[in-house]
């Protein structure tokens, strides 16, 4: 499933989905922003099917950010887990973002996830319920 997304110049970029087997009791997902066949993007989801919670981290190249990239990442790694009968067992997705990271904290925030609590001194852990997804997409603010 790939899904088109515009930058703000109108440009048109793709996000492709990759899931990879299962190793070690681990599933991985990456989804790849791009445009022209060239990265733009990415995002690395790790599924803990025995401890059903999902973690994932995202990159933007430098010269794009700013363009939602890295928040329409999210949301269709959302999407893909969470309205998916294949990933059912997920109940939540986690993210650990370092403090002083505040562009990865806004779209985190922006997206719609909740801060979960500080792992250490150098990271805020946040979280993504299914059922605050499914509650957010009743509300219209992701999309589904």
């Amino acid at each position: 499933m790939n899904k088109t997304f515009h930058l703000k110049n109108g440009k048109p970029y793709e996000i492709e989905i990759s899931e990879i087997k299962k190793q070690f009791n681990v599933e991985y997902i990456i989804l790849n922003a791009k445009i022209n066949g060239q990265s733009i993007g990415y995002l690395k989801g790790n599924l803990y099917f025995d401890s059903a919670f999902a973690e994932c981290d995202a990159a933007t190249e430098m010269s794009f950010r700013g363009n939602g990239i890295a928040g329409n990442l999210m949301e269709t790694f959302l999407e893909h887990i969470f309205g998916n009968k294949k990933f059912e067992k997920l109940e939540k997705v986690v993210l650990s973002i370092n403090n002083e990271n505040s562009s990865s904290r806004r779209v985190a925030e922006k997206v719609g996830f909740e801060i979960y609590g500080n792992d250490s001194r150098d990271s805020v852990e946040y979280v993504m319920t299914k059922e605050h997804y499914n509650e957010l997409c009743d509300e219209k603010k992701v999309l589904k």
